[in-house]
């Protein structure tokens, strides 16, 4: 019988655990992948004949491309929405979880703990994703980007207040965890306390800075484990 998990606090008293999906649960792009996606976004917007200006030419998140070409050039951003989405999808079929991800999400799931994922990905890749996995269908709903509505996307804590209305969970009773200064701040914006990952200590300082209580090295760190 293989041994019961030691959760890390907060999440050993929390009602609700929101995941952030890129990083926590798996690798989506690691480099240069996401680098390559953000330039290919970039190229459609020069092939419109956009005049882009250099802070956004030197992008290499595509995610961030995404945010800046629905706020300002929105009759192009479906196209590169598409783009985006469908090397994210392809990419999910193919990369293993992070350690420990799959524990994390067993083991809430055997506190009777619901898990949320909250992620500026598309769904659909979540969806491919979690298909691959024994555990995928303890997962118990993904918010994600919405096409035609980029505003929505982390730090706006838009998704991770949709995550506490599907679970009923007050926001004082959940924990979001996320790898990145984005995910605290929609965590702090929605009410939620958060758990960072990184095994950086610069990101981790950043972090901390943010608001996260508590910063782990990795995912398996959550469970009692070590990557």
């Amino acid at each position: 019988m293989a041994p019961t998990p030691t959760l890390v606090e907060p999440l050993a008293h929390a009602d609700l655990v929101i995941l952030d999906f890129d990083g926590p649960v798996v690798r989506l792009l690691p480099d240069p992948e996401h680098i390559d996606l953000a330039h290919a976004a970039l190229a459609v917007l020069t092939q419109a004949g956009v005049d882009v200006p250099e802070q956004i030419a030197r992008l290499t998140d595509h995610g961030a491309v995404l945010a800046e070409t629905g706020r300002r050039w929105p009759h192009l951003h479906a196209g590169i929405d598409d783009l985006c989405t469908q090397a994210e999808v392809d990419a999910a079929r193919r990369q293993p979880p992070q350690p420990g991800a799959g524990e994390l999400v067993q083991a809430m799931a055997a506190a009777g703990v619901p898990v949320c994922i909250v992620t500026n990905n598309a769904p659909a890749c979540v969806t491919a994703f979690l298909q691959r996995w024994p555990w995928g269908h303890l997962v118990r709903s993904v918010h994600g980007r919405e096409p035609a509505r980029p505003e929505r996307l982390k730090p706006n804590p838009a998704m991770l207040l949709d995550a506490l209305a599907v679970t009923g969970v007050p926001a004082d009773r959940a924990v979001m965890v996320g790898d990145s200064v984005s995910d605290v701040h929609a965590a702090r914006r929605a009410q939620v306390a958060s758990v960072g990952i990184t095994a950086d200590e610069r990101r981790a300082t950043q972090l901390r800075g943010a608001g996260a209580c508590l910063v782990v090295p990795d995912t398996a760190a959550l469970t009692g484990g070590s990557g």
